[in-house]
């Protein structure tokens, strides 16, 4: 069977964009459940560590199984039954962020340009977009957010550039009021949100030279890290962090509030287009990777009988939240989304890590 392949840089432009679009329209600093309030800028600097360790740690276990996707090197690194055991987080974690990515996507549409609008419809349309590309394969979608990612880099920066001149540095003020604490726990979410790169599990084995794979993904933890750390800035300096932190598409609604002149009015639908540009390439990768992962799960010889399956019930997980707030809720508390997506993140790479070097250990004791 030929195994699709994409550039390293398709992959670096992959992982920007899965781990930029989200937590930029969300702002999960802020509006989780710490309470950084005007320190988030802080908490966003020590997510970043976090997630460098997060994507450090995947792409180094994919660096040693190169040709191998997580389900495979699952299998042989703990047997066929506690492999496919294990390997089953990762697949939930694909199938859910997916389903998160295009509730996100139909919400922010319908907030911004279609009030009347069915959200069923929205995500309906989007999904047969996603479906054709998933089916197209891997090569294809690497070539669309290679394609898409400077757009989307300059929808973000036009956005981010246009409220500089009305930022306020009084809102940054007093710096660590309420003490580390408060700092720490709103830098859970943007952490457990790393769990994201677990995408990387099934897309290094595609990938032209895997053995870069763990600078790549650090450049984009980087890229994708800094335009959400700009992205916290702007909103505390412009809205306040409280307004920030309850505002339900915070950046968005500071966009909204620019007026350049009387004639450039709606502005924010060159956010509102890097955003979606950037979901619709998102909760496409995660799709593709869960029908793969599942694929490799059964054995099959081709994942694409599995996609409209697996579209379904994607679909019907993401009209499972009654509205954008349950959504937020779901996304942004740290008692559902830190055991949800960090614990098994953990779980995954503690074990799989555990196995090699164990199994490392034994093959130079045994020579």
């Amino acid at each position: 069977m030929t195994v699709e392949k994409i550039a390293n840089r398709q992959l670096l432009f992959i992982l920007f964009i899965t781990r930029t679009v989200m937590p930029m329209s969300m702002l999960p600093v802020l509006a989780g459940g710490g309470n950084a309030m005007q320190d988030a800028w802080i908490s966003m600097l020590i997510a970043t560590g976090g997630n460098i360790i997060l994507a450090a740690a995947i792409a180094g276990l994919g660096t040693k199984f190169p040709r191998l996707s997580i389900v495979e090197y699952s299998q042989r690194l703990l047997g066929g039954v506690a492999g496919r055991l294990v390997s089953l987080l990762p697949i939930t974690v694909y199938f859910t962020v997916s389903a998160m990515e295009m509730r996100m996507y139909a919400e922010i549409i319908n907030t911004a340009f279609l009030p009347r609008t069915p959200l069923i419809a929205i995500i309906g349309i989007t999904m047969i977009l996603a479906t054709v590309g998933i089916i197209s394969g891997i090569e294809v979608l690497g070539r669309t957010a290679d394609f898409f990612a400077l757009w989307i880099a300059i929808f973000l920066i036009i956005s981010l550039l246009l409220p500089l001149p009305e930022i306020c540095i009084e809102n940054f003020q007093p710096v660590l009021a309420r003490g580390l604490e408060p700092v720490i726990s709103s830098a859970l979410i943007p952490i457990a949100i790393g769990a994201q790169y677990l995408s990387i599990g099934m897309l290094l084995p595609h990938v032209m030279t895997p053995a870069r794979g763990v600078s790549t993904a650090l450049t984009a933890v980087i890229m994708s890290m800094t335009f959400t750390f700009l992205s916290t800035l702007v909103v505390i300096g412009k809205m306040s962090p409280f307004e920030g932190s309850q505002a339900t598409f915070p950046l968005l609604t500071v966009f909204r509030t620019i007026e350049t002149s009387e004639f450039l009015q709606r502005l924010e639908i060159l956010l509102v287009l890097g955003w979606g540009l950037g979901i619709f390439i998102s909760a496409s990768i995660f799709l593709y990777c869960g029908v793969s992962a599942l694929s490799h799960w059964f054995k099959t010889e081709s994942y694409r009988p599995l996609v409209l399956p697996a579209v379904v019930i994607v679909v019907i997980i993401s009209m499972l939240f009654e509205d954008i707030f349950q959504l937020r809720t779901f996304a942004l508390t740290p008692e559902i989304s830190v055991p949800l997506f960090l614990l098994p993140t953990i779980f995954v790479l503690a074990v799989l890590w555990g196995a090699y070097l164990i199994r490392k250990l034994l093959s130079r004791w045994s020579d």
